[in-house]
């Protein structure tokens, strides 16, 4: 781990430089994590239930280092994070922001990691962008377009969403759930692999005078062989570098209105595809059709230092033969998990579907909350008082059918969902010396709790205590 911390001092240690001269902004945060969680399993075996205990506690630190810049001819960004593992390594990402970009002929042709910009407020945690070369218009009050010419995506990792993830599962699952998931006796490292696949896009964000502000994004993605049910194929197990072909196109428009104090959103997405696979009789061709839709929806009061909002989320569900057979694979995400529980999101690997990670297209079929089709439906709130900091968030999350016959079609019929549901939870304080800056103390309390068949209650401790200084005198 010492050679990898000296590999980080050399990345950022040019650019330090190069800020005294450059650069508006430059910083390094150092973060210290103090976790522990705990929990339970109920299980019933011969008619008897089985109590199966767990828990784990994890003490990495984090270094952060954030540098921007913009000029008349170009701009820059670099976002870089490292956060050591349960396995005495360190693990270096890149931020949301980590690009070059010039500007040439009215444009910006850049570089890099971007986010996408933000322009429907709430549900933040819900991050996308681009991995590669990609050309922007200049900002403007009103609008921003982005052409993502060649995407290297992999799954959009973000240090906040795999710190957990990288300290290793074994001891933060159950043993019946590892088995379930296949996660036994695997490294942080292996757990953590991914692979680049090929992506391109076009998205326009805007925002009106009279409070309208709207998206509009399409996006392309070259699979190859890159699906679990992908590997049903002569050309996978060949492990052929083109793969079989597949592909997965992606479509999200979104409209909301923005008041003086209330806001209001609506976002539709739809993904189509196709995955090819093993020859099944009641499909007329050897592949598997992705074709889904889903809907987002948002609404909250803010006032100065606070605001309260209600969410909801809700996919269409795979069609299915009579016996359950998937006969077309319904809503497919991509990005990372739309809610920040770490529990949730790195430990059991949940996500609303099946969703395009750096692993791959993948899908769970079991009574566990991993990546299944799953509506949303949540609050949370967050509130200023001078240098206090508190958050408070709660969502109910129901699984939908995967059993039996299905039509797929998006409903919000009772029918489509199973009984299988998640509640899930946290509460936040925190400290900062300075008014408007990430909290110097923090701590987090929450946990998740399944249904009774299901049997799961976990909950988790994280504590965080940091400190930031600038690399630019002023």
């Amino acid at each position: 781990m010492k050679v990898r911390f000296l590999v980080f001092l050399y990345l950022i240690c040019p650019s330090i430089l190069v800020a005294e001269v450059v650069s508006d902004e430059a910083r390094i945060r150092i973060s210290t994590f103090g976790f522990k969680t705990q929990g339970k399993r109920n299980t019933l075996e011969k008619n008897q239930t089985q109590t199966e205990r767990f828990g784990g506690i994890a003490l990495p630190f984090w270094i952060q280092f954030r540098a921007g810049t913009e000029r008349e001819d170009w701009k820059a960004n670099l976002e870089l994070d490292a956060v050591s593992t349960g396995e005495d390594k360190l693990r270096i990402l890149p931020g949301k922001e980590a690009y070059l970009a010039l500007y040439s002929k009215g444009l910006y042709w850049g570089f890099g990691r971007k986010s996408d910009p933000n322009s429907l407020p709430g549900w933040f945690h819900w991050n996308d962008g681009v991995e590669g070369f990609f050309v922007e218009t200049k900002r403007s009050e009103r609008y921003r377009i982005r052409f993502d010419a060649l995407d290297f995506y992999r799954g959009f990792p973000l240090a906040e969403n795999r710190w957990l993830i990288w300290q290793g599962k074994d001891s933060y699952l159950p043993a019946s759930a590892r088995k379930e998931l296949g996660t036994v006796s695997q490294s942080s490292e292996s757990l953590s692999q991914t692979k680049l696949r090929y992506r391109t896009g076009i998205g326009l964000w805007g925002k009106e005078n009279s409070g309208v502000f709207y998206n509009l994004q399409i996006r392309y993605l070259s699979l190859g062989n890159w699906g679990r049910f992908g590997e049903e194929t002569s050309e996978a197990r060949a492990f052929s570098s083109l793969g079989d072909k597949d592909y997965l196109s992606h479509m999200k428009a979104g409209l909301g209105y923005f008041l003086e104090s209330f806001y209001v959103l609506g976002e539709g997405l739809a993904s189509r595809g196709l995955d090819k696979t093993a020859t099944h009789p009641q499909r007329a061709q050897k592949s598997l059709p992705i074709s889904g839709e889903a809907l987002r929806i948002e609404t909250g009061v803010f006032g100065i230092g606070w605001c309260v909002s209600l969410y909801g989320f809700l996919p269409n569900g795979d069609r299915r033969s009579k016996n359950g057979e998937i006969l077309e694979l319904g809503f497919v995400g991509m990005g990372t998990s739309p809610l920040p529980n770490p529990l949730l999101n790195q430990v059991w690997g949940w996500v609303p579907g099946a969703w395009i990670t750096g692993a791959g297209l993948e899908k769970d079929s079991t009574w566990i909350p991993s990546k299944r089709p799953s509506g949303i439906f949540g609050t949370q709130g967050s509130f200023k008082f001078g240098n206090l900091r508190l958050e408070v968030r709660s969502s109910y999350i129901q699984f939908l059918s995967d059993r039996g016959a299905s039509s797929g079609a998006w409903s919000i019929s009772p029918k489509g969902f199973s009984n299988s549901f998640i509640r899930e939870g946290g509460f936040t304080i925190g400290w900062a010396k300075r008014e408007g800056n990430i909290p110097d103390l923090q701590l987090d309390l929450g946990g998740i709790e399944s249904d009774r068949n299901t049997g799961i209650k976990q909950w988790y401790l994280l504590f965080k205590f940091g400190w930031e200084f600038s690399c630019v005198p002023k």
